[in-house]
């Protein structure tokens, strides 16, 4: 195993950030293909039966593009976040967290990693993680997902259905 001052999280990537992505054409494509073919995006917007409550919830998945993990980690929280609160939505209630590490990813780095998240979400948006999972992947995957659900929003504000 590598010492942690030697480990680049870049260095364990072949592609990096929003370039793995698949493109607009074959994601189309695929959808498709799969039936999903529609108005789907980023983020989801799911009514609360039976309440005036509606749920946010959103999925990234991001490599690597710094190698330093805790701002890796910030990188990675400030852009799902911003998916949220680009809907209009003015707070999150929390994050729920994939990593994906190398078996050779020293744990200090995947705590560094986890420590940015929680960083940003505390410190830069008074929010907080309430959970995740964590696996050995070829690649370093940091994935964040956020629950969010608000009471007592008026229709036609923001995210009201």
């Amino acid at each position: 195993m590598p010492k942690e001052s030697e480990y680049r999280l870049t260095k364990q990537v072949k592609i990096f950030g929003w370039s793995c992505k698949l493109s607009a054409n074959e994601l189309n494509d695929l959808l498709e293909k799969s039936n999903l073919a529609g108005d789907i995006e980023d983020a989801a917007i799911i009514p609360v039966p039976n309440s005036d409550i509606v749920q946010v919830k959103n999925l990234d998945i991001f490599t690597p593009i710094v190698d330093e993990p805790d701002i890796m980690g910030q990188i990675a929280a400030c852009n799902v976040t911003n998916d949220i609160f680009a809907m209009n939505v003015p707070e999150i209630s929390g994050m729920l967290i994939f990593l994906g590490i190398n078996k050779n990813t020293p744990m200090k780095v995947a705590e560094g990693i986890l420590k940015g998240i929680k960083f940003f979400m505390e410190k830069k948006i008074n929010s907080k993680v309430v959970g995740g999972h964590t696996i050995y992947s070829e690649w370093p995957l940091i994935a964040k997902g956020n629950p969010f659900s608000r009471g007592n929003r008026r229709r036609g504000f923001g995210i009201c259905p």
